[in-house]
């Protein structure tokens, strides 16, 4: 019987094209879809039903759907699977392990040729599970930088994204910033990934760190700071997502303070709602759109390869500085 990679051979594509011409996908040169089912044609080529199925799912475990950034990721990935003919098969986590390991179980049921993780959860996937998977020929893809017992291929924004809002800050004069956020994980102990990343990028561009405030101490905290001596002030505030930065802004607005005339205000994810803040929020994008797209081309290259031993291959993505009315350069 012939195979995708047989016919793929004698037409001169990838195995990858054969797929989306017997799929009927869009985005195929009509020489090319006409070359493969001629060839198809003359070889009596029939696909396995099981096989078929297999072909036409993408599997994605997200710790919520509600989420701004889960939805912008699930964007740019249902977006590309429609252009290569895929569905996708979208199923929670809620940051929690034992949930990641039944939404890997039942998605293997589903026959996905592929599972993207963005799991939300600090908790190694077990290397049982993930070997389950392989063995089902079900590639894995993890979207953010969680460890794994094994090591798999994996796509997400780098863990520079930290620098790239302190250098901003520090191009409009800022040398003196604070830190506001989550500042413990649940049930352990130690700072929050995205808090860290932004302490220590502070520190090592030698600006001045004023001080890190989790979410329960921020408010009066920051007021306290803002109305001490200039020289101790802080001139700009990074919150380590947009909700954290829209409370801040609702709270010096209650105050007095002027954003950003008194202090710049700088979040992270560029959600919608940063756009209909007054002022509109300067945030840290962090391309979810685009690592949802390149995450699925890889887990669809890692599906059509009958390679063994795969060296795992890790994609980041640039941050980018969208920049709106609540950072200015201090004040003298």
């Amino acid at each position: 019987m012939s195979s995708v990679r047989q016919l793929a051979k004698l037409a001169g594509v990838s195995p990858s094209t054969v797929s989306r011409v017997l799929r009927n996908a869009p985005y195929v040169r009509a020489d090319v879809r006409e070359r493969v089912l001629d060839i198809a044609a003359r070889l009596a080529y029939h696909p396995h039903t099981e096989q078929a199925q297999q072909r036409c799912a993408i599997g994605c475990i997200v710790p919520t759907v509600s989420d701004p950034y889960s939805a912008r990721l699930l964007g740019g990935i249902a977006a590309y699977a429609y252009a290569e003919a895929y569905r996708v098969i979208v199923m929670e986590s809620h940051s929690q392990l034992g949930l990641t390991c039944q939404a890997l179980h039942r998605l293997q049921a589903q026959q996905v040729a592929g599972v993207l993780l963005f799991t939300g959860h600090e908790e190694p996937i077990p290397s049982a599970t993930l070997f389950e998977c392989w063995s089902r020929n079900v590639a894995l893809v993890k979207l953010a930088p969680f460890p794994c017992d094994t090591p798999i291929d994996a796509v997400y924004c780098e863990n520079g994204f930290a620098d790239s809002g302190v250098a901003y800050l520090q191009q409009l004069g800022h040398r003196r910033i604070l830190i506001v956020g989550q500042r413990f994980v649940a049930n352990a102990h130690g700072l929050h990934p995205r808090f860290e990343h932004l302490s220590l990028a502070v520190r090592q561009r030698g600006a001045h760190l004023v001080g890190v405030l989790d979410s329960e101490q921020e408010v009066p905290e920051i007021i306290r700071l803002l109305k001490g001596q200039a020289s101790q002030r802080p001139t700009a505030i990074m919150a380590e997502d947009d909700a954290q930065a829209a409370r801040v802004l609702c709270a010096l607005l209650e105050h007095g303070v002027r954003v950003p005339h008194d202090v710049s205000l700088l979040g992270c994810g560029n959600h919608a709602f940063c756009e209909h803040l007054a002022p509109r929020l300067t945030s840290l994008d962090f391309q979810p759109e685009a690592i949802g797209r390149l995450a699925l081309d890889l887990v669809l290259r890692r599906a059509a390869t009958t390679e063994d031993a795969i060296t795992p291959e890790i994609i980041t993505v640039n941050p980018t500085v969208v920049v709106r009315e609540s950072c200015a350069p201090p004040r003298l």
